[in-house]
């Protein structure tokens, strides 16, 4: 670890990490007192019922985005926070996102952790027409004037989805367009 820094924010704080790569097989053993709280029987159950369900999830984003691969489109997410960083590592589909996309300077010209995906401008939407498909990682409060200021996107026959299940939006495993 070069640096480590936490910001505050409004609606949960951030950490930032810099690290250096290294050979080093050392790790962190977690003991008992670093889960020193339990989830109640209802929280379980949910967990649970997550945990089951993950695999079929993962599997089915993996086989619709390999086919809107397959089909010579590209795909991008909007977004470059945790949410998306978490969504991409987590689901194993760096390999199908040709840019994260985010309007903060600041983070243009970087790469998502863990993968080798861009983080580029919005205006790139309209700048490559092999891009068909948006994933928006940002808060579902915001979608609607993202969509907007992305229209022109839609308006080509470029597709929007959340990727956070109960947006208005819809999720692309939600969407139940039979072309994936």
């Amino acid at each position: 670890i070069v640096g480590l820094w936490t910001y505050k924010g409004q609606l949960e704080d951030a950490i930032v990490v810099l690290m250096r790569a290294s050979n080093s097989k050392k790790f962190v053993e977690r003991t008992e007192s670093s889960v020193n709280h339990r989830l109640d029987d209802e929280s379980f159950s949910l967990l649970e019922a997550y945990k089951a369900s993950f695999p079929l999830i993962r599997a089915r984003y993996g086989r619709y985005l390999a086919t809107i691969q397959a089909q010579g489109n590209k795909i991008v997410l909007f977004g470059a926070g945790h949410q998306a960083i978490m969504f991409i590592n987590i689901l194993g589909i760096s390999h199908y996102i040709s840019y994260i996309m985010d309007d903060d300077p600041c983070k243009q010209g970087y790469f998502v952790p863990g993968t080798n995906i861009p983080i580029v401008a919005s205006k790139i939407l309209l700048a490559e027409p092999a891009i068909q498909v948006c994933l928006l990682a940002l808060n579902p409060k915001f979608e609607k004037p993202i969509t907007q200021k992305l229209s022109n996107f839609i308006q080509r026959g470029g597709k929007m989805y959340s990727i956070f299940p109960g947006s208005d939006m819809g999720t692309l495993l939600e969407s139940n367009n039979a072309a994936y």
